[in-house]
């Protein structure tokens, strides 16, 4: 290959990652600024509401079962007539949308013969697992560690050291079975980063490094509730906060307890009955092939050429 063939391979291995940089930055930003408000609509309702019936009977089963081996036959129907009661037909549920402060709707059900009830005044987010209020939290104290592991554990990655086209020697991570890194492209993190896209070619791939020994903390968060501190190389710890305060989180630690999945509960749309509900039909089975070329032949042949064609067939067998 020509050297200005090298350079303009070089230059375009240069420009695709850069924008695979970008885009990744750009979906770091996207997952930064949370999951953007949403609305429901009575369709949603309608589709999901087969889904809530099966959820719901298969509670009623397991809530029957465990009364039965308890209280009885009689008792067990008093009591799932109280606490887990059949839900009313589509035709008597009304649908409304709550408006949570973090402005992710959520379904409200009411039976339409039932008196007027005020709603909630808080409910929990229908997503409260991504939803940005549920991160933000701090740690106030580190209880307990788990125990050390890789880094990159499960990942199946290890690290290299490499060596730049810049002169100065870094550390990557490879796949188990990939081949050298060696005319990749990287950022280097000693020279002067005044270009945000300045990257500069794997020249060399060296000798694997150790791993990284790393350890997952029990944490009492700032809200009150437990939680985990992940990925702690097990040189901190006997002061996982100094580390953390060196490394910050960008949004902080999430809380998965449910008190804090709670909503103020801002304002209710009403969508509307749910009204019949169209079970979708099973889709038909897939058709014999054999069946088919079988049909075409009747079709396309005359009484005599299939008599012909099958005389033909004994004869080859």
């Amino acid at each position: 290959m020509s050297v200005r063939g090298e350079l303009t391979t070089a230059a375009e291995r240069r420009r695709r990652n850069r924008e695979q940089r970008r885009e990744i930055l750009r979906r770091l930003e996207e997952a930064a600024a949370g999951p953007p408000p949403f609305r429901v609509t009575l369709a949603q309702a309608r589709a999901r509401w087969p889904e809530w019936e099966a959820a719901h009977n298969d509670r009623r089963e397991k809530g029957r079962r465990a009364a039965m081996e308890k209280f009885g036959p009689i008792v067990a129907k008093v009591l799932l007539d109280i606490h887990l009661p059949e839900l009313p037909p589509p035709t008597e549920v009304v649908a409304y949308a709550l408006q949570p402060e973090c402005g992710h709707e959520d379904f409200w059900l009411v039976k339409r013969s039932d008196a007027p009830k005020p709603p909630p005044e808080r409910a929990p987010c229908p997503i409260s697992w991504s939803c940005q209020l549920n991160d933000g939290r701090t740690v106030v104290r580190y209880i307990e560690p788990g125990e050390p592991e890789p880094e990159h554990a499960g990942f199946g990655m290890t690290r290299w050291s490499v060596t730049l086209a810049c002169g100065h020697e870094s550390d990557v991570l490879r796949m188990e079975d990939e081949e050298s890194r060696a005319g990749d492209f990287m950022v280097c993190r000693t020279c002067p980063r005044d270009d945000p896209d300045s990257d500069v070619e794997i020249v060399a791939l060296g000798e694997r490094l150790p791993d990284v020994m790393v350890q997952n903390w029990k944490v009492e968060l700032s809200c009150g509730h437990l939680g985990t501190d992940y990925f702690i190389p097990v040189s901190f710890q006997h002061d996982p906060a100094a580390y953390r305060a060196q490394h910050p989180h960008h949004k902080g630690l999430h809380c998965i307890d449910q008190a804090c999945d709670q909503r103020e509960v801002r304002n209710v749309r009403w969508l509307g009955v749910l009204g019949k509900i169209r079970t979708p039909k099973p889709a038909p089975a897939p058709l014999d092939p054999v069946a088919l070329a079988a049909s075409d032949l009747r079709r396309r042949l005359t009484r005599q050429e299939r008599q012909a064609l099958i005389r033909e067939l004994q004869e080859d067998t």
